[in-house]
Order: structure tokens, then sequence, then C-alpha cells
């Protein structure tokens, strides 16, 4: 009898040790699959949201006249959202890249002072577009002076499609205002290097003043030359059939 006794006892604390350390086990596996669980998953709950940004300078350039004066032209957010692919408001597309700068925006001309002489908004130029801009990074404006008339032009581009960017030309006139330069929004083949602001090829057709282009035609599944011609009456280029 004593025996038996001594034997149970043994069983039973035996039992208690076994069953701590069954415990101890499982809760040890459930920690750790919660752990795995939130680390294949770090955005599940509480994602970070956009982050509101106002008067931002996005892009800029400092441009000179045939007379040596120049000013600084700058691409400015008014109002708008920095966003990126970790956070609520990201949907991948076309339109959008790892990081965003989606909003209003104007061009802002300021003289060696840094006063400002001209400021317009983006979409009064831009006619076709929305209000809404994106671009994913900063950057310059590069300028040439496309038809010689001694003032700085340059480009801002936003893609048309997953092939072609659209370029809005641009001009700034002597007292700093911003007109357009063509009246169409010019197409090209998407190419990274050229970035968000591009010098286009330029060439000459019958002695008329061309920029030449080459766009992806969704249509035909080809690539298409363009040619805008400088109508020497407006200054101003023209897309020609």
């Amino acid at each position: 009898m004593n025996k038996l006794q001594y034997d149970k006892k043994r069983l039973t604390e035996a039992g208690v040790v076994i069953l701590a350390l069954v415990t101890a086990a499982v809760v040890g596996t459930g920690s750790y699959e919660k752990q795995d669980a939130k680390e294949e998953s770090p955005y599940e709950k509480g994602r970070q949201t956009a982050v509101v940004l106002e008067n931002k300078k996005m892009a800029s350039g400092e441009m000179t006249f045939a007379d040596g004066t120049a000013v600084t032209v700058e691409l400015r957010m008014k109002q708008g959202t920095f966003y990126n692919d970790t956070m609520e408001e990201y949907f991948p597309g076309i339109y959008t890249y790892t990081n965003n700068y989606e909003g209003s925006y104007a061009i802002v001309t300021l003289d060696a002072d840094g006063e400002t002489l001209y400021e317009t908004a983006l979409e009064k130029l831009w006619k076709g577009r929305d209000q809404t801009f994106n671009f994913p990074q900063e950057f310059s404006l590069k300028w040439t002076d496309y038809n010689k008339d001694g003032c700085p032009d340059f480009t801002i581009g936003q893609p048309q499609s997953s092939s072609n960017m659209g370029f809005l030309l641009l001009t700034v006139r002597e007292n700093g205002s911003i007109a357009l330069l063509c009246r169409e929004e010019i197409a090209s083949v998407y190419d990274a290097q050229k970035g968000f602001s591009a010098i286009l090829k330029q060439g000459s057709q019958t002695g008329a003043k061309t920029i030449h282009t080459v766009f992806y035609n969704n249509v035909t599944g080809e690539n298409e030359r363009a040619d805008y011609v400088c109508d020497e009456r407006e200054n101003v280029y023209r897309l020609v059939p």
C-alpha cells in the first residue's frame, strides 16, 4: 500500500510537470504564430495616411533671356497630399508611383531678388487635364529657346498612357508672365531619362521651326512621328497632320 501510494504521488507530480510544459509550449506556439502574422501584414491595422502639404516647391529652374537677365520659374504644389505605396490612399496604376505628390499646382516666376513676378494655376494653362496633378519627386525644369525669340521655353510632363508622356510647352515673357508655346499637348514615347521636364528634339521643315517627336499609337500598335511647326504669325507651335 505504501509503495502504491508512493508511485501514485510520483505519477501525479510528473503529470503536473508535463501539463505545465505542454501549456507553455501551446502558449509559446500561439504567440509565435501571432508574431509571424503581424510581420507578414505590418499594415493590417492602423496603416499610415497621407500627409497634407501646402505651397511645396516641386520643380524649379533659372532661365535667361537674350539680354542676359534671368528669372526663376517654380512649379509649386499649392495644396495636396503626399502618400506612398504603404499608405491607405495608394492604388497602383500608370498615374501613381512609389511616392506621390498629388494636388493642385501653380507656376510662379521670381526676379533676381526673389520677388514674385507672376503666378498662375497649372490647370488654366493645361486644358483638358484635371486640376489634380501628380509627380513622384522634385525635379529641374529644363529649358531652351525653341522659336529663337530671345525668351526661355520649358516643358512639364504628365503620363498620357502607359506608353506615352504628354508635355506642356510653355514660354516666359519679358515681364515674367507664362504663356503657351504650343496649342496641343505634345505626345512623346515614354522615356524615364526625359523625366517630367525635357528638351524636345528640334529640326526644320521647309525653313520653319519644328519640334519632332515619336509617340506610340495605341490604335495601330506602332510608333509614329509627329511634327509641331511654329506658326510665325502667332509665334506658337501647331501639330502638322
